[in-house]
């Protein structure tokens, strides 16, 4: 019975370690922010063709402005990499804002 307590203890305390240690691979988080960004950029493009003339509830808005936040943020990441090696991204604050702007936005949304 101490030898499978000690077993499990020792594995809940190894697994997080373990965790932390595995880098994310940068390439794969670009691919997933090129393809959250180009379908950020499509879904604006619709919008400014008029391409949803449907009426907008407010939980579909709230999910549209949470897929913008993701995308916003997964796109944001590699920036961040990069600002860690001292390069600074031009347009990285621009992106931070928009960050803040629309967490601020769906935040009061979803408090309604």
């Amino acid at each position: 019975m101490l030898t499978r307590l000690a077993l499990m203890l020792s594995a809940l305390l190894v697994s997080p370690v373990v965790a932390q240690q595995s880098q994310p691979n940068p390439a794969t988080i670009q691919n997933r922010a090129n393809r959250r960004v180009d379908w950020h950029q499509q879904l604006q493009s619709n919008a400014a063709t008029g391409a949803a003339a449907q009426p907008v509830t407010p939980t579909q808005l709230a999910t549209q402005e949470a897929q913008q936040l993701s995308a916003l943020a997964v796109s944001v990441y590699p920036e961040l990499q990069q600002l860690q090696k001292g390069v600074l991204s031009r347009d990285l604050q621009d992106k931070l804002k928009e960050l803040e702007k629309l967490s601020k936005k769906l935040r009061r949304d979803l408090g309604r």
